[in-house]
């Protein structure tokens, strides 16, 4: 899990990957890798196609294609919007419901990204 997470956040520019965390879950030999990975990435060395090539060997981009967020997933996304929205309707005018106010439309940016998904069914 931890290694996906690497290569899709060299791959997609997401940075959510904890390198203490990753390296801490890896055994020596992982590691190492990990580090020479991180090495050329940093030196310009490592390119986007072998990135992606390494996605497609490990099955990766095959399952980026097909997996869709299960009911619970979507479950628990609409309790948030719903927590956000009480949020949003108690906060006065202020930084703070401006904050709220924004990550309520981003939750709902991915409900809908999420229905539309479901709506083309996988794209491999």
């Amino acid at each position: 899990m931890q290694l996906r997470r690497f290569l899709w956040s060299l791959y997609n520019q997401h940075h959510l990957v904890n390198l203490w965390t990753l390296v801490s879950r890896l055994d020596h030999e992982h590691s190492v890798l990990v580090k020479d990975v991180m090495t050329a990435a940093l030196v310009g060395t490592l390119q986007e196609s072998d990135i992606k090539r390494a996605l497609v060997a490990a099955g990766e981009m095959d399952r980026w294609d097909t997996t869709q967020p299960s009911d619970e997933t979507r479950n628990r996304l609409d309790e948030v919007r719903g927590t956000l929205e009480s949020m949003v309707r108690a906060q006065p005018p202020s930084p703070a419901h401006t904050d709220l106010v924004f990550l309520l439309h981003r939750f709902s940016e991915v409900a809908q990204e999420w229905a539309d998904a479901s709506a083309q069914g996988p794209t491999s």
